[in-house]
């Protein structure tokens, strides 16, 4: 590989990662193709569909035209954040100027969209810095768009747009946008719900983008199916996510085989008041978490109920409603159109879907939605905490299908609050509690104590924490100010001796500097300049804490990040193999466990607090006859 190839590639990975801020898994992923980039040993556009394929191949994986490699990301780990930084890194290593991206419901093509704008908190192009204005082409713009070749060209569409007619006819810069894709020698596409390529019931979709002659087709899914595996190229699959526990919420089965003596209809009511009274334990916890920590997002937990066809569900939300005192705008029927054994009217699941993605923004009113099992995909929202799949449906194949719409953390992390990072999924059929025990561990592995890796319990183990109010009354009321205090924090140590800094040098201890020897699997080397680390690893700290001004401080951290590589042997203007991000992880813990020591100083502000203790209404539990002692409340929980 010449060397101005090795900088380019190796610039473009250091300038994405010090702006990402992936997690493991996507850190993970990026990582492994660009060291696949790395072992083509030419650039994608110099090369023919064969060649590519044929050398990917040779590298391991299932060879395909194009070349076909599939992300397996569970739901919530973050597909579009890596799909976002791959796009800039083969931009930024002169990789391509052409990228198709494809995904199959408006909902998706609309979360792109917004997130196409640099205002956005969720940018697809990662940070406006990486790549200047992108040409964006949209499915509105398919006749008026004009590629730009200086810039890198960005067509966000459908699958089902590559089908139609507009693609192929002449737009208003010349040719159609088929034949411009066709004809550019370096077009990759990214295709979010990638299972659905390969299917024989999408064929058309599989076959309109083998037409446009691409490079490399890279595939992001949380559902890859087994045909898929060895096309698989990372996987990060719900299993391993729950294990972690880091990245989406945790899931408990509730279990409840269905008596022999009841009917559906009863069954189905039983399972909706259970999870109803579920989605109250929620609400109650989500409550006081925001009163201990106003910074949670304003949600409202939702119970989907998943029906078998339409007539199901409307039945069931007219029962809500008539029944269980639900007003209409508390209930949302998830109309597609459609029964289990029809055909799906797209226009009808889209609709849907629009209407669906809106339900965890504040203010909402929907506590139930009831939903048709299949109208599922495309639906990402974070406040679905109760999961109900009734009749059939409710066995635990189907229960782990339902999941992912309900894995996604409000605020993209756990809290610590159990109720609160959890997900309900209800078990209601004719499955029993061992059975449903050992298909949890077959499918999801054991847990720390031999039993499956999510949770399951029985119906009889939930509490209603039943609650009445009573008067606190106290002898005087009293009021007096509080004055504002305000923290000054403490200036961080930032000079650190050679002993210190050799403790971070732990982080990377697999790189060899001065060999440039790697330590991984195919034993390939990561190299870049001596001070392409430091830049980026300085960056990273800066980033990663915000103690930290970066005017100030970067000098200072820099200097720590040039003793630790002075230390392992590096020298200005070598090639050296160390990782920057590991290396910036080890220098912030150095930084931060030396910065908790240090004491800040408090001072009284310019403003004051009315602080006032009167009698006031608390809510006590319904065991008690007066306001419990702190003993009794303890021996109670």
């Amino acid at each position: 590989m010449s060397g101005l190839r090795e900088y380019a590639l190796s610039h473009a990975y250091d300038a994405v990662v010090a702006k990402a801020s992936f997690r493991k898994p996507q850190h993970e992923a990026f990582d492994k193709f660009h060291q696949l980039i790395k072992a083509l040993g030419a650039d994608i556009g110099s090369m023919s569909q064969e060649a590519l394929a044929g050398r990917i191949s040779d590298l391991g994986y299932l060879e395909s035209i194009p070349a076909n490699l599939i992300f397996d990301l569970a739901t919530g780990v973050g597909k579009t954040r890596l799909l976002g930084g791959l796009l800039v890194y083969l931009a930024l290593s002169k990789q391509t100027r052409n990228c198709l991206i494809l995904a199959p419901r408006v909902a998706i093509l609309d979360k792109l969209k917004r997130e196409s704008d640099p205002s956005s908190s969720k940018y697809l192009f990662i940070d406006r810095s990486l790549v200047t204005n992108p040409n964006i082409c949209f499915r509105s713009d398919l006749l008026s768009f004009e590629p730009n070749p200086s810039k890198l060209n960005v067509f966000i569409l459908s699958p089902q747009t590559l089908t139609g007619t507009k693609v192929g006819t002449a737009g208003d810069f010349g040719p159609s946008l088929r034949q411009y894709l066709t004809e550019t020698n370096d077009l990759i596409v990214f295709s979010d719900e990638a299972h659905h390529f390969g299917n024989k019931s999408f064929g058309a979709w599989s076959e309109a983008v083998a037409q446009l002659q691409p490079k490399l087709h890279l595939g992001f899914t949380a559902t890859a199916p087994t045909s898929a595996a060895k096309r698989i190229f990372y996987s990060y699959g719900l299993n391993t996510c729950l294990k972690e526990g880091k990245y989406t919420k945790a899931v408990k089965l509730w279990v409840e085989p269905k008596p022999e003596d009841i009917s559906d209809d009863d069954w189905d009511h039983q399972t909706i008041d259970f999870g109803l009274k579920r989605l109250e334990a929620k609400k109650e916890s989500i409550a006081e978490l925001r009163s201990a920590k106003p910074d949670f997002p304003e949600v409202s937990p939702v119970l989907l109920v998943a029906a078998k066809d339409i007539a199901h569900a409307d039945k069931i939300g007219l029962w809500l409603q008539n029944y269980r005192g639900l007003d209409e705008s508390e209930v949302y029927v998830a109309h597609s159109g459609k029964k289990a054994s029809a055909k799906v009217t797209g226009n009808a699941i889209e609709a849907e879907v629009g209407r669906l993605v809106a339900i965890d923004q504040p203010g909402n009113k929907v506590k139930v939605v009831v939903n048709v099992f299949q109208l599922s995909e495309g639906w990402d929202v974070t406040n679905v905490w109760v999961i109900a799949p009734l009749r059939s449906l409710a066995s635990f194949s189907n229960a782990i299908q339902t999941i992912g719409r309900g894995l996604r953390l409000p605020s993209g992390r756990r809290v610590g609050d159990e109720e609160t990072d959890t997900l309900d999924v209800l078990c209601f059929g004719k499955e029993d509690f061992g059975t449903i025990v050992k298909q949890a561990t077959k499918e999801f592995g054991e847990g720390p104590e031999g039993s499956a890796a999510v949770g399951i319990v029985a119906k009889s183990e939930h509490r209603v924490r039943a609650m009445r109010p009573m008067s606190l009354e106290v002898v005087n009321a009293i009021s007096f100010k509080v004055p504002e205090v305000v923290r000054t924090p403490g200036e961080p140590e930032l000079d650190f001796s050679p002993q210190i800094t050799r403790g971070i040098s732990s982080y990377v201890e697999v790189y060899d500097v001065g060999s440039g020897e790697f330590g991984s699997d195919d034993g390939s080397a990561v190299r870049r300049s001596f001070e392409t680390v430091v830049r980026a690893a300085t960056s990273q700290v800066i980033d990663g804490l915000r103690f930290l001004d970066p005017v100030k401080h970067t000098p200072a951290v820099r200097k720590i990040v040039e003793k630790v590589l002075l230390d392992l042997g590096g020298k200005p203007g070598m090639q050296i193999s160390t990782d920057a991000v590991k290396l910036g992880l080890g220098v912030m813990d150095a930084i931060r466990s030396r910065y908790r020591s240090i004491d800040s100083v408090y001072a009284a502000g310019k403003t004051s607090t009315i602080v006032e203790i009167a009698s006031k209404e608390v809510l006590i539990p319904v065991e008690f006859d007066e306001i419990p002692s702190v003993d009794q409340i303890v021996e109670w929980k």
